[in-house]
């Protein structure tokens, strides 16, 4: 079980040190999940107070609006939180859905655990606050995306954040994603092809 903690732990070591004891109270203080493709992380309406790092998988967040409709809001792959931060933040219900893309492996904590490791760890609480910034960064970015760009700058900007995972995400999801419809996005994907191809 401990092996499944490794890529959190170097991931918090490249910028802050982690001695023995502080990793065993992570272990001791979170907790993991296996979550089969298809299956859901957390929904909207269940109990938002859990953090998750990904240790190995994928997994799209998003919400529905009045009309069932789905909006990707962001993607989750390895050595990523996932999580709806407000919900996590005030202990309340979740506005997301977290669902599996493909088989994955999750590491997950609560507030209260969180909180606790904080007052033994004053690398942990770093590495928490500068997640939490680099995560209002990236909301920040996404609203201006959404608001202000095109949609082909949005596919740019995608491919920007995502573009290592581009191949593990269907094309439906990236739609979803930069706020067009699956046939926009298949024309709008071959046109940028061909111009990285020079067809144009």
């Amino acid at each position: 079980m401990e092996a499944y903690y490794e890529p959190l732990f170097k991931l918090i070591e490249q910028w802050y040190p982690l001695d023995s004891t502080v990793k065993g109270q992570i272990v001791k203080s979170s907790g993991f999940r296996k979550i089969k493709r298809g299956d859901y992380l957390f929904q909207e309406g269940q109990d938002g107070s859990k953090l998750y790092f990904v240790v190995q998988g994928a997994f799209r967040v998003f919400i529905l609006d009045a009309d069932f409709k789905e909006h990707v809001v962001r993607f989750g792959f390895e050595n990523r939180m996932v999580g709806d931060i407000r919900a996590f933040l005030y202990q309340t219900k979740s506005q997301l859905n977290a669902q599996a893309i493909e088989n994955s492996i999750v590491l997950e904590v609560g507030a209260k655990q969180l909180k606790e490791l904080f007052l033994n760890s004053e690398s942990l609480s770093q590495f928490y606050k500068d997640f939490l910034e680099y995560e209002l960064s990236l909301a920040q970015d996404r609203i201006i995306n959404q608001l202000s760009k095109s949609a082909e700058e949005r596919y740019i900007a995608f491919l920007g954040e995502y573009g290592a995972y581009n191949n593990r995400l269907p094309d439906r999801h990236i739609a979803s994603f930069i706020g067009v419809t699956p046939e926009f996005f298949s024309k709008l994907k071959k046109k940028k092809l061909r111009e990285f191809l020079d067809l144009a």
